[in-house]
């Protein structure tokens, strides 16, 4: 939803209506996993945080059901660092604790390309939108999106693997 450009509430907002239209016909809902999750409380997704409120207004307009926010893990990736999002994990372990999720997709901005990113453990579930562009009109979720997104949630997903490994 957000991106270098996209920074007037009307860009945001037709983001959402598309993200709408995404969870309207996939009969799906929103577990947020992103570096502002930090600021939303895990239990009960009450925030303290403006921006964040306002997306939450926006996601009620248009009809999107939030029903959570991934937990928050930090992962040692040497032996002095410590890297706070390891997204992978945190998407795995709220797998594990919501075994009711039967599908899902991961729609990430990140750079796959990086050495402390784990998402490409998760390729098959994951749709890489851009956070910046030379053009601006290919930056965040896109209509063209939509059916990648669809593909992804109506494969069948072997979603108990990822949760045994997240055991170990």
């Amino acid at each position: 939803l957000n991106t270098l450009h996209c920074d007037s509430n009307e860009e945001v907002e037709k983001k959402i209506e598309l993200l709408s239209k995404i969870c309207k016909e996939n009969n799906c809902k929103i577990v947020i996993e992103a570096a502002a999750k930090t600021m939303i409380d895990e239990e009960t997704l009450k925030t303290e945080s403006y921006y964040i409120q306002k997306i939450f207004k926006l996601f009620n307009k248009y009809g999107i059901e939030c029903i959570g926010r991934t937990p928050c893990v930090s992962k040692k990736i040497s032996k002095y660092s410590v890297y706070p999002i390891w997204k992978e994990f945190e998407i795995r372990k709220y797998l594990f604790n919501h075994p009711e999720i039967e599908h899902f997709c991961i729609i990430d901005d990140g750079d796959l390309s990086g050495e402390i990113t784990d998402l490409k453990q998760l390729e098959d579930y994951l749709i890489h939108t851009k956070y910046y562009s030379k053009d601006p009109q290919e930056e965040g979720l896109l209509e063209s999106h939509k059916d990648e997104i669809s593909k992804i949630l109506k494969k069948e997903n072997n979603i108990r693997k990822l949760i045994l490994k997240y055991k170990k």
